[in-house]
């Protein structure tokens, strides 16, 4: 009987040491260390192609632009004469437009913001006529007839700022007037109320106008901007507009202003601006940290004041500043 109890303790002792040595040689079991996708496997950004018919819109820079019910929505902007606009076009392929108001209640402007909230469109503050900075806050459910929701919001008058659709309520972020630079974070619920979720002061992103951003992964970023005369690359992000996390200070790209930043297939676009010169770059993310080149110097010329929009699988772009020339062409990519 022992020795049968022997036998068994040395099978099993044998069987121990022949699936440890296995282990040992195997290879290991760990999760692969994440791959970001390359230059080869974006949805593109490299390749653009020109609308071939201008849109019946005048040339601008520095309007807006917004998604809104299975529409492409523009207003307002600077024109080649240096008239501020307030006019309204909508289109539903990107490509050909309609007017849909010449002349809206809002008056005319520019670097505002529009943005879709609420089942409405809105347009956001920005600089009018005379150089009047506004903080005024409009909504239309139509495109056609607006309402003001506020002449006087608690943000104060401002332009160059940001706004974003968040966590069921509309955001502005930064901006400037003609002396002051902002980095504070304010949101509503309605347009009329606004409330502060982070002050003008030193923490988190240098106060900056001329940035732009998004919301990706449940978060707002934004990247660039000028900081009050210096041109940043950096890139931050919130997931309650209070704290902020620095996602890189010294992005792969240089140091603009004036560029747009959207989201398309499940990446964030950086695509064009300004810096020591015009730019027709574009870039893509993942993460905000590691920006990789879709392309150093696209089909269209080099531009600042362009307004792009992700709309039906497409990335369009809608006219800018080149130079001293003011454009209304239009180009897209897959």
């Amino acid at each position: 009987m022992k020795n049968v109890v022997l036998n068994i303790c040395v099978a099993v002792i044998t069987v121990f040491i022949i699936v440890s040595g296995c282990a040992k040689t195997s290879s290991p079991t760990s999760s692969p260390t994440p791959v970001l996708p390359t230059a080869t496997s974006t949805p593109d950004g490299k390749n653009w192609s020109k609308q071939d018919k201008l849109p019946g819109f005048s040339a601008r820079y520095n309007h807006n632009i917004a998604a809104y019910k299975g529409k492409l929505w523009l207003a307002g902007g600077k024109s080649k004469d240096g008239k501020l606009l307030n006019d309204i076009w909508s289109s539903v392929t990107g490509a050909e437009w309609v007017s849909v108001s010449a002349s809206a209640e809002f008056g005319a402007r520019a670097l505002h913001e529009v943005l879709y909230y609420d089942g409405k469109l809105w347009v956001i503050g920005g600089i009018g006529t005379q150089n009047r900075y506004l903080n005024d806050v409009w909504y239309s459910e139509t495109g056609v007839t607006w309402t003001v929701a506020t002449a006087d919001a608690e943000f104060g008058k401002r332009s160059g700022h940001k706004c974003f659709t968040f966590r069921g309520e509309m955001w502005l972020i930064g901006g400037n007037t003609a002396n002051r630079y902002y980095n504070d974070v304010w949101s509503s619920k309605d347009g009329l109320g606004w409330e502060k979720a982070k002050d003008n002061d030193d923490k988190g992103f240098d106060k900056r106008s001329g940035f732009s951003g998004c919301v990706f992964n449940n978060r707002i970023w934004i990247v660039a901007g000028d900081a009050a005369g210096k041109l940043k690359n950096d890139v931050w992000s919130t997931e309650d507009g209070t704290d902020w996390e620095s996602a890189t200070d010294n992005a792969a790209f240089k140091p603009r202003k004036g560029h747009e930043i959207i989201v398309h297939k499940q990446r964030m676009w950086l695509i064009g601006g300004t810096g020591k010169e015009d730019y027709n770059d574009v870039w893509w993310s993942v993460d905000g940290a590691m920006w990789v080149s879709a392309t150093a110097s696209a089909d269209f010329e080099p531009r600042t004041g362009s307004k792009t929009v992700s709309f039906n699988n497409r990335i369009w772009m809608t006219g800018g500043k080149i130079k001293d020339e003011i454009k209304n062409e239009i180009w897209w990519s897959e």
